[in-house]
């Protein structure tokens, strides 16, 4: 049991309100990786202790490591224009509630963007919306990793915050907040900080339980809580090698997909490996003007929105101690997770090295190169192999500039195993386009090998 009572002098909780006595409904909208997993299995967990209390959870699913959607059926019943069938839905969990003298109480993530939606089909029952807003920096790395997890993407990181840098940004900067105020009004909102710092005294369960009304006493005496991590982003390892499988996976084998990541995750939820954040692994240069382009909107959350816990919460230092991420080391975790999941899981495996046969002849990806020395494969046995500029490039090359040409002949000579020679081009290359990310991540991974 966490002894939360004993906080540091920065952390003073919110005013307490009893919210069952005040609205028939408080929905927890996220949003997204604000910590919703954890809270929903805690509130599944206590679901009877909370009826004691006056609060109706409804029951729902978790998959095998604790990871649930809460209530997301609302959610996909809108996203699937299925109105009617979604507010059947609420109002039989009203009915439950009201059966039990209790207010209802819903957690999904899927209602995050549909808050005229959920007012239509609330009418006139009264509302609470809790949500909490975690520092765009953070979230940027989580929504990363979590687009490797279950979306298939295969950007490297350097290049996928470059993107961001002068795109509109409205899920990080908080905007959608604006939304359900303008909706359900600023005094039915509560905003909640995802604050690292304010969960090292107070775990993210019990303050949301406090934001229901529920004082420390009662959830010490009452209330259980399992500190078993629960949705955590993958560690490093399993994060490159997901990113790496995304590429040759076939995304219709939704069970043998899911089976990979829920592999992944309990790797991650057990690893010891140090964490990394944002700042480590991007370049210094794009993670300064990340965090200028978020000092604006940061400034409006904490002013308009934000319930004060920890006064220092957004406020961005630029103290970062950098890790060294060693390179020999990381392929060497990734291929102990390969061995492990041979032993534990060989139809997935077996499945894994069936997707990457059919696809090597057909790709230059370095990736799906390195995976396949990985899982055994000898590159310079396949047949019809011969690395070649891609349809990509030579559609490209009549109009391409000098540093192009050096660029893509640099990869040619990477991919056969020049380091030196690649070297010698790309920092020609790097000399003309500096700021390309294309040409310094090839850049820092020939040095990387290099000085392996």
């Amino acid at each position: 049991m966490f002894n939360f009572l004993k906080k540091s002098k920065k952390i003073k909780l919110p005013q307490l309100e009893q919210l069952n006595k005040n609205y028939d409904i408080i929905v927890h909208i996220g949003a997204p990786k604000t910590g919703s997993s954890a809270i929903q299995k805690y509130l599944l967990e206590n679901r009877t202790i909370l009826e004691n209390f006056g609060f109706y959870y409804p029951e729902h699913g978790v998959d095998e490591n604790g990871i649930s959607g809460g209530q997301s059926i609302l959610g996909k019943k809108l996203i699937d224009n299925e109105f009617d069938t979604a507010k059947a839905i609420l109002e039989t969990y009203l009915k439950e509630a009201k059966q039990k003298q209790c207010t209802l109480l819903i957690s999904a993530e899927s209602l995050f963007n549909r808050a005229p939606q959920l007012k239509e089909m609330a009418g006139d029952h009264r509302c609470k919306i809790i949500s909490f807003f975690r520092d765009p920096i953070e979230s940027i790395y989580s929504n990363y990793n979590q687009g490797i997890k279950r979306h298939f993407a295969t950007a490297r990181l350097e290049t996928f915050c470059q993107n961001l840098i002068d795109k509109p940004a409205d899920f990080y900067t908080g905007e959608t907040l604006e939304k359900w105020v303008s909706i359900f009004g600023k005094n039915h909102l509560t905003v909640l900080g995802y604050d690292l710092e304010v969960f090292k005294d107070i775990p993210i369960q019990n303050l949301f339980l406090s934001t229901l009304g529920i004082d420390e006493d009662t959830q010490k005496k009452y209330f259980k809580i399992n500190n078993t991590s629960v949705n955590n982003s993958y560690c490093l390892a399993a994060l490159e090698l997901k990113r790496m499988l995304n590429f040759i996976l076939d995304q219709n084998q939704k069970r043998l997909n899911n089976e990979i990541d829920w592999f992944l995750q309990g790797i991650s939820d057990k690893s010891t490996k140090p964490k990394y954040k944002l700042a480590e692994r991007i370049s210094e240069q794009t993670y300064l003007r990340l965090t200028e382009k978020f000092i604006m909107s940061n400034q409006k959350i904490q002013n308009e929105y934000l319930t004060t816990i920890n006064p220092n919460f957004l406020k961005t230092t630029n103290t970062e101690n950098r890790k060294t991420i060693n390179q020999k080391e990381l392929f060497l975790e990734i291929s102990a997770i390969l061995e492990k999941l041979e032993r534990q899981k060989p139809q997935i495996y077996n499945y894994i090295c069936k997707e990457i046969s059919k696809k090597i002849t057909r790709l230059n990806d370095y990736e799906v190169l390195k995976l396949a020395e990985m899982l055994n494969y000898d590159i310079n046995q396949l047949p019809n192999k011969e690395i070649w500029f891609n349809p990509n490039q030579l559609k490209k090359m009549p109009n391409a500039q000098t540093v192009d040409f050096l660029r893509d002949i640099a990869y040619q000579c990477y991919y056969r195993g020049d380091l030196e020679n690649a070297q010698i081009l790309i920092e020609k290359a790097r000399e003309i386009r500096p700021n390309g990310p294309t040409i310094v991540n090839l850049s820092e991974k020939i040095k990387s090998e290099l000085n392996g």
